[in-house]
This record gives C-alpha cells, sequence and structure tokens, in this order.
C-alpha cells in the first residue's frame, strides 16, 4: 500500500502542489464562512445591546418626561390665557387693535393709520393680523416693542419696516408695524 501510494505520487509529481493548493483553499474557505458567522452574530449582538441600553435609558427618563408633559401642558394653559377672548376674528382684531392703542399711547406714539388684515387659520386657531403705521423715535419703538413682547396679550410682531428719516424731522422714523393676536377656532365665522 506504501509503494502504492509512493508510486502514485511519483508519477504525479506535477499534481501534487495543485491538490495541495486545492486543499489549503478548501480550508481558507472554511475559516473564512466561519468568520463571517461569527462577525454577523457579534454586530447582532451589539445591536440587540445597544437597542436594550437605549430601551433601558427612555424607561429610567419616564418619570422626567411625565414632568416635561406635564410642564408643558401647564405652560400652554397659561399661553391660552393670552389668546384674545373674541369668538369672530373681527372682534378679535378690535380687541387687539384697542390693546395695541394702550401701548402705544403709553408711549407716546400717535398711530397715523390702522387696517384689519387677513385672517389666517392655523389648526386650533386663527391668527388676526393688524397692521399700524406711525412715526416714532428709535427709542420709542424699543420701548413699545418690549412692551408687546411683555404683554399678558398673546401677540407678536409679525412684520417691521422702517423708514428713514426726513430732513424736516430727523429723529422721527415712519414705522409699518404688523402686530399678530390669536383666538381659539370655533369653526364659527
Amino acid at each position: 500500500m506504501k509503494s502504492d501510494l509512493r508510486t502514485l505520487m511519483l508519477e504525479n509529481r506535477k499534481l501534487l502542489p495543485g491538490v495541495v493548493i486545492i486543499g489549503v483553499l478548501a480550508v481558507l474557505l472554511i475559516v473564512r464562512a466561519g468568520y463571517n458567522y461569527h462577525q454577523g452574530m457579534h454586530q447582532e449582538i451589539s445591536s440587540y445591546e445597544e437597542l436594550l441600553r437605549n430601551s433601558s435609558e427612555i424607561l429610567a427618563r419616564g418619570e422626567s418626561l411625565e414632568e416635561r408633559l406635564s410642564a408643558g401642558v401647564k405652560m400652554a394653559g397659561a399661553l391660552e390665557k393670552g389668546l384674545l377672548g373674541a369668538v369672530q376674528p373681527s372682534i378679535g382684531a378690535a380687541e387687539l387693535q384697542e390693546e395695541f392703542k394702550k401701548y402705544s399711547s403709553k408711549r407716546k406714539i400717535i398711530i397715523t393709520s390702522e387696517t384689519a388684515l387677513s385672517f389666517e387659520e392655523a389648526g386650533d386657531y386663527i391668527k388676526i393680523p393688524v397692521e399700524f403705521r406711525f412715526k416714532s423715535e428709535l427709542w420709542r419703538l424699543s420701548d413699545l416693542l418690549y412692551d408687546i413682547q411683555t404683554s399678558p396679550l398673546l401677540m407678536g410682531v409679525k412684520k417691521l419696516r422702517i423708514k428713514s428719516p426726513e430732513d424736516r424731522e430727523p429723529t422721527m422714523l415712519t414705522i409699518t408695524l404688523v402686530v399678530e393676536g390669536a383666538l381659539r377656532n370655533t369653526g364659527e365665522e
């Protein structure tokens, strides 16, 4: 049997390196497949571990999320108190005009024109813009904008346009200011 194997090897000397190379390649393919399987399992375990860590962090923050939610609800309730009290947009515009006139007279600003613009529905609310035109010094405008910002009535400045002063009145600016308030959308027009 040894002689037959030896004879076979001597006769097929040229085939021997090819057989060895094929054997080595087969072993390498098996090792590579095992390595890829191991890497895939390692990545899957890592992703499950990260998912578990994120879930546990969310559960740990659960109480703080509830606290934030209740604080947000309280803040929304406080902001709701600042809405215009009117039911119809036209009455809301009049209410907004009266409130703005109160702040402008406090700052000794005389309004030259005021125009109620088209209202806009925004989900549960209706935005009511009113355009005011007046002349003022810069410091009075600054004080007026501060009054609008700190007003208990929820209103903001949608648009502000300032024209440079004229030669006759070098300190007076011509100002166009669009103030916007909101009221709850009850579906009534």
